[in-house]
């Protein structure tokens, strides 16, 4: 359900009017520029976009916050743009300011108390796996040998093929392959959008038991409200649905409305902090940082849910890693614009798998980086449809043929291929698959 005409500005604070509506009361307005709109963000929160305002605006709100008994928790800069987030005992309060756009965004949810920051004894070399089991998946070693994982699932057709032993026990084994333990802590687990193939694992890890498996600290995601989630044109066959769900009866196995579905299933664990991503937002584990760049915050509406993907830059040791997920190339045009030449980065995730719709050229030349990543297999790219991918999908060409780009790395490979974050990224050939 989405919340319509909820809120109103009354005496410096948004006013939430309907008695009925979760969201939190009498957070201090934005008294500057034009109020554009005000929306509901899902998950308790709503969201204010001030259009028309300058850096000394943003500084002015920051000091109503302080004053009107906000504490300071969190504040970042990514270029030009600066965030801060602020919380009292009821209500956290995340704000940016975006100049390109000039317009400050506020984002208020009740307070949660998230922890931003970890870390722990340095036993491992930091480097980023490419899943053989899942041609969709990327994890981080972190220095103290636990795990940040960016999505986890698979396509119908590899669900329609094997089954959970091979799938989920797989996805399990190749973790304990790289951390050396059976029990596998992942400090961060970040789902890049709501679709099947991003998170088929966190949907039925409990539902199949290999929970037992895992201490999983945070799951970090932001689900879009299901009203602002626009149905997807393709469906795909029903001999194809009906194989995938005779091995898997128990998963919904249906994009449509999958965010409410995943929300339940990340309530399963029930000690894992639920954090909702908001642009702007950096989190240091081990010494590795992961910055939020892009939230559907910035994205709705959008025409697709792939352009509600969180784009996140993950830095260690002086190297940069952007994460894209499925983004659109709507979404690629507004985060060329708000962060330009900081997109720059030594490895870059080609988006939506090396498909179509999956950014412009001009972003991933802006990256200008020399490894690229592929969540897809390098058979998937090249061969495995008629429509889409190598010498079918102009920029994933352009982009694959790149003179920039020395090395690529795809998953769903025959050995689990690693990218290192200290040393030689470049590494000759038998290097890539040393654990």
């Amino acid at each position: 359900m989405k919340y319509e005409n909820f809120c109103k500005i009354t005496d410096g604070v948004y006013k939430i009017t309907d008695s009925s509506v979760p969201f939190p009361d009498n957070v201090p307005a934005v008294q500057a520029g034009t109020t554009a709109k005000i929306s509901d963000s899902s998950d308790m929160s709503f969201r204010v976009r001030v259009d028309n305002v300058t850096p000394q605006d943003f500084e002015a709100y920051k000091s109503y916050l302080a004053n009107s008994g906000y504490t300071l928790v969190a504040q970042n800069k990514i270029g030009d743009n600066i965030f801060a987030s602020f919380e009292n005992e009821e209500n956290s309060v995340h704000t940016y300011f975006c100049p390109v756009f000039s317009h400050i965004r506020v984002m208020a949810e009740k307070n949660r108390h998230y922890s931003l920051c970890e870390d722990g004894e340095q036993t491992a070399e930091p480097a980023v796996f490419a899943s053989t089991i899942s041609d969709r998946t990327f994890y981080t070693r972190l220095a103290d040998n636990t795990f940040v994982i960016i999505d986890g699932g698979w396509r119908l057709q590899d669900m329609r093929d094997f089954k959970r032993d091979v799938l989920f026990g797989g996805f399990v084994k190749e973790l304990q392959k790289i951390c050396g333990m059976e029990k596998i802590t992942v400090t961060a687990w970040f789902i890049t959008h709501p679709h099947l193939d991003h998170a088929t694992f966190l949907e039925g890890v409990h539902l199949y038991g290999y929970d037992k498996y895992f201490d999983v600290k945070r799951i970090i995601r932001n689900s879009p409200v299901c009203d602002d989630i626009p149905i997807s044109k393709w469906t795909p066959s029903a001999s194809l649905t009906e194989g995938a769900k005779n091995n898997y009866p128990e998963l919904e196995l249906n994009d449509f409305g999958y965010a409410l579905v995943l929300e339940k299933a990340y309530k399963r664990w029930s000690n894992t902090q639920i954090i909702k991503a908001r642009t702007g937002m950096k989190f240091t584990f081990s010494g590795m940082d992961f910055e939020i760049y892009l939230t559907p915050d910035d994205t709705t509406p959008a025409t697709t849910i792939n352009g509600l993907s969180l784009l996140i830059m993950q830095s260690y040791n002086g190297r940069k890693i952007l994460w894209t997920g499925d983004m659109s190339t709507f979404a690629g045009d507004i985060a060329l614009k708000m962060y330009g030449d900081c997109l720059r980065c030594d490895a870059v995730q080609i988006a939506h798998h090396g498909w179509g719709g999956a950014g412009s050229f001009e972003f991933y030349r802006t990256c200008n980086a020399p490894v690229q990543l592929w969540n897809n297999s390098e058979y998937g790219f090249k061969y495995a449809d008629s429509n889409q991918g190598y010498g079918k999908t102009e920029v994933s060409t352009l982009c694959y043929d790149m003179p920039c780009c020395k090395r690529h790395v795809f998953c769903g490979g025959i050995r689990m291929e690693k990218l290192p974050l200290t040393g030689e990224m470049y590494c000759d050939f038998e290097e890539r698959f040393k654990l």
